[in-house]
């Protein structure tokens, strides 16, 4: 035994030998095996939360992209880059959300400011997954709560029951019930689930005006995108077909044929007379009924009109009891599908029923004004402090410290003590007002020279494939740089197309004085930086262009279309190739100087 062990342990040591002579390659160290690993950049993020009254709310739940981050206070150093959506959430506490941008090796302090809401209510938030759909909210007495367009809203609400419908052309119609109770907070996420067919089916309904009792009366039919079909007196009908049916009294006879599909139910109805046999046939009366256009803007008139051999025409909408001829025009004072029914009466109660369809546009909405701020970061006691503004679609602008500002301009204002003095400017029009504020510092020591943010006038409307807009302008400005270094520069935009247009999105260029093209310093498709496309409804919003560097003198902006480098860098595009109008209208510049 002793033998065959100690053969067993020379065997051992001659296969190592083998192995570590036959071995070329270093064995991996942990030094090499962390060579591979790709290295992430994250950004941090500081969140704590207070009331309106400055007192510290702990233990807030933080909700990041809809999913739970953790309670307040919290810090996280590992968050990606990027837009990410931030609620915070806390009992007897109303809802504080957010966009929150997160940039590589950077920090973002948010402090989440959490009102109180009354007792006895409860709380809703709503959450929809797609863009531009339509949301109502009623309560237990069909009481139209809100209705809105947007992905994310909330409610304070009376303790009760609650529906939720959720609709958008090509989706599943989504409807929910729920109950809010006292002193909590209700969340309902909807998921809309898109449809392969999403037209709404039609039906053509063929019968004779007249026919006997005890003999057969032919109908026909034909459907249209549906998948079922329903029709009075016919079982099983099918989609499309003919069918004899004998009816054994006299007297009218109206047939309705329903027809369904993923998208709706849509129907038509028409009528056969039964008379005797042996005694002639009684037909309805004709009716000829039309309104139109077929759509119309929101308080502009419908013009209907009708003819018939009957005596006399009821129409629904208001309108009721007419001759047997006529043309009327009607206003309505809300928008939507309106259908108008028409009958016309003839003899021993025959009727005949048209119907015809209008709509009624949605009133365009007032723009609200839009207000630009420009001052310096900080001043010395008792010297000139720069405040500029500037503002579109305003009837009036106030600027705190600035007597009778106008609606565009610039001013010189002097503080005679330090502290921080918040600056805001006002605008207002018929749809509303827009505030915006600047903090400036105001301090006894000797500081550097500050440079004033610089605005530029743009209007530039661009767009893809426009007729009457070209993708680029390529002499907005001029500016004067006065002080050499780097510049973070923000356009302020009108997406003016709400979610109907997908691809709004634009790239900026700066030429110095030599015209020499100044790309910029945070490209991210190839030399350019692109700037997406912003769904929602139409809205006006700042957006970062880049950061770029920039010499003594004067330049001029370039604005391009996106379009125009798609084919080179296609990841921005959305939901396939860019072939449409997809115009932008870039409103102003403002470039912040960021460091020497």
């Amino acid at each position: 035994m002793k033998s065959i062990k100690s053969a067993t342990i020379i065997l051992l040591i001659l296969l190592q030998l083998i192995i570590w002579g036959c071995s070329k390659a270093p064995l991996p160290t942990d030094e090499d095996s962390d060579n591979n690993i790709p290295k992430v950049t994250f950004g941090k993020i500081i969140i704590s939360s207070t009331d309106f009254e400055g007192q510290i709310v702990d233990s807030a739940s933080v909700y990041w992209d809809s999913e739970l981050f953790g309670y307040t206070p919290l810090t996280n150093e590992k968050v990606l880059p990027g837009i990410h959506a931030l609620r915070v959430q806390k009992k007897g506490y109303e809802i504080y959300s957010e966009s929150i941008a997160i940039e590589a090796a950077k920090s973002v302090y948010v402090e989440a400011l959490l009102k109180k809401f009354p007792l006895n209510k409860g709380q809703l938030l709503i959450t929809v997954d797609q863009d531009s759909a339509t949301t109502v909210l009623t309560n237990s007495k069909n009481d139209v709560i809100d209705l809105f367009y947007t992905r994310e809203k909330s409610f304070i609400l009376d303790p009760g029951g609650y529906f939720l419908k959720t609709e958008k052309p090509g989706y599943k119609l989504v409807h929910k019930a729920f109950e809010i109770k006292m002193d909590s907070i209700e969340i309902q996420n909807i998921h809309l689930e898109k449809l392969n067919n999403f037209e709404m089916p039609e039906i053509i309904l063929v019968i004779p005006d007249s026919g006997y009792v005890n003999e057969p009366v032919l109908i026909s039919w034909e459907s249209i995108r549906a998948d079922h079909v329903d029709i009075d007196y016919v079982e099983n009908p099918g989609l499309s077909g003919k069918r004899e049916i004998v009816f054994q009294t006299e007297g009218m006879r109206y047939i309705r044929a329903i027809v369904r599909n993923n998208a709706g139910m849509n129907s038509v109805v028409d009528s056969v007379y039964i008379s005797n046999a042996g005694l002639p046939p009684i037909n309805p009366p004709s009716l000829e009924f039309v309104a139109l256009p077929e759509s119309v803007e929101y308080e502009q008139p419908v013009q209907i009109s009708w003819h018939s051999n009957g005596y006399q025409v009821i129409i629904d909408q208001g309108i009721g009891i007419r001759g047997p001829a006529g043309t009327e025009e009607v206003i309505f004072e809300n928008p939507g599908a309106k259908i108008f029914t028409a009958v016309a009466y003839g003899q021993n109660g025959t009727t005949t029923i048209k119907r015809d369809t209008v709509l009624i546009k949605d009133p365009e909405q007032p723009k609200l004004p839009i207000i630009i701020l420009a001052t310096a970061d900080s001043v010395q006691v008792g010297m000139p402090a720069s405040i500029e503004w500037h503002s579109q679609n305003a009837h009036k602008v106030d600027v705190d410290y600035v007597q009778n500002p106008g609606l565009n301009g610039k001013a010189e204002v002097i503080f005679y003590s330090e502290g921080q003095r918040i600056i805001t400017a006002t605008a207002y029009n018929q749809a509303g007002q827009v505030t915006i504020a600047e903090t400036l510092a105001v301090v006894t020591t000797q500081l550097p020279p500050q440079v004033m943010p610089i605005i530029i006038e743009a209007n530039a409307k661009i767009g893809a494939i426009h007729p009457g807009l070209p993708q680029g302008i390529d002499n907005i400005g001029p500016a004067e740089i006065k002080h050499q270094g780097y510049y973070r520069v923000t356009a302020t935009v009108w997406y003016n197309s709400g979610d109907d247009q997908k691809n709004e999105s634009f790239f900026v260029v700066i030429n110095d004085k030599f015209n020499r093209k100044i790309y910029p310093q945070d490209a991210n498709a190839g030399i350019y930086k692109v700037v997406p496309d912003d769904p929602g409804p139409p809205h006006t919003v700042d957006r970062d262009v880049g950061v770029f560097y920039l010499d003594v003198g004067q330049i001029t902006m370039e604005v391009h279309h996106y379009y125009t480098i798609a084919n080179q860098y296609p990841q921005f595009i959305v939901d396939g190739p860019i072939d449409g109008a997809e115009s932008i209208i870039v409103i102003s510049f403002k470039l912040e100087y960021y460091h020497p």
